[in-house]
């Protein structure tokens, strides 16, 4: 196994915020998961697991872990359970949805915040957890394009906030249970359309003065 220790471009590693935490990443041999290079640039020592390690070896490393991230679908891994009985303020991160792929960055990204929130309740309750990136593919945390070729940003995540948000889009009949993953690339699509029939400026005017956290996505021109 082998330690990387993060660093630029993101921090220096005299001011890293992540400095002194270890992340055990059971990334594929001779690489590191894009969300551990994402730590690892905000100065976490990152130790990769050489595919020969077996199981109990991976749970001595979680034991003197703070972070560890794998794949289910990695037979390495003894699984969140056993890692958390032996260190129970670890942050368990399981790259369900991170695939190769386009889907991957945006699943990275959305795994290392995930990691990053549960860092900071570790220091509140001294409690880990298991964390992952299944907000990708979520039709309620997207961007859609507009009737003008622009994009909105969707960030309906609390229930209140989506109840709003499909109500201002006039699909309140049409949306079945919202918080099954099995429905959601039929809500992506359902919301993209109705995102087409009107232009950037028309969709802030809907959502002007509501509580529903939708936005326009800044033009890269």
């Amino acid at each position: 196994m082998s330690a990387l220790q993060g660093g630029a471009p993101l921090a220096d590693l005299t001011t890293a915020p992540l400095k002194g935490l270890r992340v055990v990443d059971l990334a594929p041999p001779g690489d590191t998961s894009l969300c551990g290079v994402l730590l690892a640039g905000l100065g976490a020592e990152i130790v990769r697991v050489d595919r020969s390690a077996d199981a109990e070896a991976v749970l001595e490393l979680a034991a003197g872990a703070d972070v560890l991230v794998e794949s289910p679908a990695d037979a390495r891994g003894p699984g969140p359970e056993r890692c958390l009985a032996r260190n129970p303020r670890l942050v368990h991160g399981r790259t369900t949805l991170a695939a190769r792929g386009p889907d991957e960055p945006a699943a990275a990204l959305h795994l290392a915040v995930a990691v990053l929130a549960a860092l900071a309740q570790v220091a509140r309750t001294g409690e880990g957890g298991i964390v992952d990136d299944t907000l990708v593919g979520c039709p309620f945390h997207a961007d859609y394009r507009t009737a003008d070729g622009h994009r909105m940003a969707v960030r309906a995540l609390e229930p209140d906030g989506y109840r709003e948000l499909v109500r201002l889009l006039d699909v309140w009949e049409m949306v079945p249970d919202h918080r099954d993953p099995s429905v959601w690339a039929e809500l992506r699509r359902l919301f993209a359309g109705v995102f087409r029939t009107r232009t950037r400026q028309e969709w802030c005017e809907v959502f002007d003065g509501t509580d529903v956290c939708v936005s326009p996505v800044p033009s890269s021109e």
